[in-house]
């Protein structure tokens, strides 16, 4: 028997994966779903046959909210249900474990169990009170596609070859002798020669013919001579991936400002500088950058001409690779929307 797992990012996903795997013929006592990481998952699949670090990674991504399936089957059926999994784009547990470590997490090689589990709340709220005291990390988790390829049946053609008899006709000559006696009158006087048939002799006359004699050699008249060709074409894959956008927000004592909106800047961009040669993640400091000055005590009940030199000293500090002249007008009109909204709910 065979362990074959696969983890998914949603529950609905992992459910449509486990009704095609009972419609081919996997047995429910044969499938496992876990959507609840109060179960002993890493255990679970060690038992199974499956490596320490994998198990780890699975119980991980059960953790952190996927759907894990594990079944078992014989060897007949593991191509098939290995195909239906795939199918549906399991989470690559290695990729997504580089991904967690690089956001902070431990593989300390601890399965999480119930009493992990339990724990749970003291753990955040300890975790809760360090961010007030320390830094805070936020993971931004990009999806990257990649396009692979499989063999699959094309097409082809089948030959079959099957004996089939005609009728042939041939014309020959054929030469048939026949014996024929006849009895001619004579008169004339026999001579010595003729004495020899007062004697007792027999004469044999044989006639012959000839008979028709069929002979057939098979000659090669005809090839079918079967050929594959190879072509090679370039298919366009459409698709969609998902990142997070972490939006960040200065906060003061002074009255709240408007959140940062992406869209109406992603609109702005795309109005005013899409054409210019630079993308609006680049654009995007800019924006944010106008709405920080519009919280800050230094800048609030001034105009535009009264903070811009010392604006641009503070953003040629933190952005020494942006040129402050590309940029301004972006950071001008994110600080002008900022500024009104800041206004608007003073009153």
């Amino acid at each position: 028997m065979n362990t074959i797992v696969a983890l998914y990012d949603d529950a609905s996903t992992a459910n449509q994966v486990v009704r095609e795997l009972k419609e081919y013929g996997i047995g429910q006592d044969s499938i496992h779903l876990v959507e609840s990481a109060t179960t002993d998952v890493s255990s679970m699949l060690t038992q199974g046959g499956l490596p320490d670090d994998d198990a780890r990674y699975y119980a991980e991504g059960v953790r952190q909210g996927g759907t894990l399936i594990s079944i078992r089957t014989n060897e007949e059926d593991t191509d098939a249900a290995v195909d239906i999994m795939d199918r549906y784009q399991p989470i690559d547990v290695h990729e997504r474990a580089a991904m967690w470590r690089k956001s902070g997490w431990k593989d300390e090689g601890a399965a999480y169990t119930q009493t992990q589990s339990s724990q749970r709340s003291a753990d955040t709220a300890r975790n809760r009170s360090q961010s007030e005291q320390g830094e805070t990390k936020i993971p931004v988790v990009e999806e990257e596609i990649r396009v692979g390829k499989r063999q699959v049946a094309g097409g082809g053609v089948r030959v079959h070859t099957h004996v089939e008899e005609e009728p042939v006709e041939e014309q020959v000559r054929l030469r048939e002798e026949s014996v024929k006696v006849d009895r001619r009158p004579v008169n004339r006087p026999a001579e010595a020669s003729d004495l020899e048939a007062f004697q007792e002799r027999d004469f044999e006359v044989s006639a012959v013919k000839e008979e028709a004699v069929v002979d057939k050699q098979a000659r090669i008249v005809e090839e079918v001579v079967i050929n594959k060709k190879a072509d090679e074409h370039t298919e366009t894959i459409h698709d969609t991936v998902r990142h997070t956008e972490v939006d960040v927000e200065q906060t003061t004592g002074q009255p709240r400002t408007a959140d940062f909106d992406a869209s109406r800047f992603r609109t702005h961009y795309h109005s005013n500088y899409a054409n210019g040669g630079y993308t609006y993640e680049q654009y995007e400091p800019a924006y944010r950058y106008g709405s920080m000055l519009a919280t800050n005590p230094r800048y609030q009940g001034r105009d535009w001409n009264a903070i811009e030199a010392d604006a641009r000293t503070e953003w040629q500090q933190q952005h020494k690779e942006s040129a402050w002249d590309r940029f301004k007008d972006a950071v001008r009109y994110s600080w002008e929307h900022a500024t009104n909204a800041n206004k608007r709910g003073q009153r």
